[in-house]
This record gives C-alpha cells, structure tokens and sequence, in this order.
C-alpha cells in the first residue's frame, strides 16, 4: 500500500468533490465508523475517517447516493486515505 496521495495519472475516472457523510462498515457488519467522503470517482474515493489507523485494509463504504460498496485501501496519509472500489 502507497503513503503517497498524489497518484491523479493513475485513476482511471474523474473524482468529484462530494463533501458528504459516509459509514465504514467492517468486520462482518459488527463494527462501524463515520467518515467524511472528500471526493469521489466510479472506481475510488478520498475519506476522512475518525481514526484511519484502526481501520482495516478491506472494509465496506456506505454513502447517501450508491450504497455499500466493497474497498480496498490504496494510501494512506494522516487523518485521511485513498480507497479503491472492488
């Protein structure tokens, strides 16, 4: 996994700035965690979550417009990360 956000030549589709609530759920639906969804794209987006360190590599996103969406996390650098859709 990369500690460097800055790889716009590798996406694929145009992330959006979307601003918005989401939920990280993990751990077979046990375990949840608001994020911020910074920006998005069909294949990925850029979150803030409360604490980026505790969460796991794979996990699910939960946003107001698509749903659940199965990730993976691509980066990750501070207080936020880059996730991959799978």
């Amino acid at each position: 996994m990369s500690s460097n956000p800055d790889i716009a030549d590798r996406r694929n589709a145009r992330r959006f700035r979307a601003i918005q609530k989401g939920l990280i759920v993990f751990q077979d639906g046990r375990c949840d965690q608001t994020c911020a969804i910074l920006d998005i794209s069909a294949n990925g987006a850029r979150l803030r979550p409360l604490d980026s360190v505790q969460l796991p590599d794979r996990f699910q996103l939960r946003d107001n417009k698509s749903g659940l969406r199965d990730c993976v996390v691509v980066w990750r650098d501070g207080t936020t990360m880059g996730v991959k859709f799978i």
